[in-house]
């Protein structure tokens, strides 16, 4: 298993999802806010959208473009909540296939494994289960404590000491918001930094659980 290329994937999602929130910046808000009342201008002064060809006044028209401009603008704003979850639910893609491709090679290394299940079925499960499932497989059927799963002892105490504590509930609480993301208009991430947390939380586990895999299963660890 080569590790980097999810590795990769994980730095230029968070570098591109990083980059993106840059040009979100106040100039572009209100461009885009008053480009949008520009266009609301021109459809109010058309008479022939109101009854007897009444255009409303000056004033009432001001009114309510500075209406959709302000309007325009919170809307535009949160476009930078928006691009966060997209980042959440594209890392949490990459661990998924992670999770899966690790489990296939496991599987085809050990193939006493699939005396449980035929290989195919146990994969397209595992494919479509929540994380709480595929941690259990990993858990109930693979071996793996939970200390193992989440053991950050091959990291300098700085990594140590800041995902002391991460256990499933961690996982599962990451996983629900990248659905929240995923399927609504929720806003579940805020800021860049709470992306990066998960995004290194991420590949510390991707490390952990390759090498571990190595160890019991006799997983090929490549980095390139």
């Amino acid at each position: 298993m080569i590790i980097n290329s999810y590795q990769s994937k994980n730095v230029d999602i968070f570098v591109f999802i990083r980059d993106l929130l840059q040009t979100i910046t106040e100039d572009y808000v209100y461009s885009k806010a008053y480009s949008l009342g520009e266009g609301v201008k021109e459809i109010i002064k058309d008479p022939k959208i109101w009854e007897n060809g009444s255009i409303p006044s000056e004033d009432t028209i001001q009114t309510m473009i500075n209406e959709v401009v302000k309007s325009g603008a919170a809307k535009t704003r949160n476009y930078k909540k928006w691009i966060l979850g997209y980042g959440l639910v594209l890392l949490c893609a990459i661990f998924d296939d992670f999770l899966n491709d690790l489990l296939e090679e496991i599987l085809t290394k050990n193939i006493e494994f699939t005396r449980w299940n035929n290989k195919q079925e146990i994969m397209d499960k595992f494919k479509e289960g929540t994380i709480k499932y595929k941690y259990k497989v990993f858990v109930n059927k693979l071996g793996f404590s939970e200390s193992e799963f989440f053991d950050f002892k091959m990291f300098i105490p700085r990594i140590q000491l800041k995902h002391a504590g991460v256990n499933l509930a961690k996982l599962i609480d990451i996983y629900k918001k990248r659905n929240h993301a995923a399927h609504s208009d929720s806003y579940v991430i805020y800021t860049i930094e709470e992306l990066e947390e998960i995004k290194d939380l991420f590949e510390k586990l991707i490390w952990n659980l390759s090498r571990k895999s190595k160890d019991k299963w006799n997983v090929e660890f490549k980095l390139v």
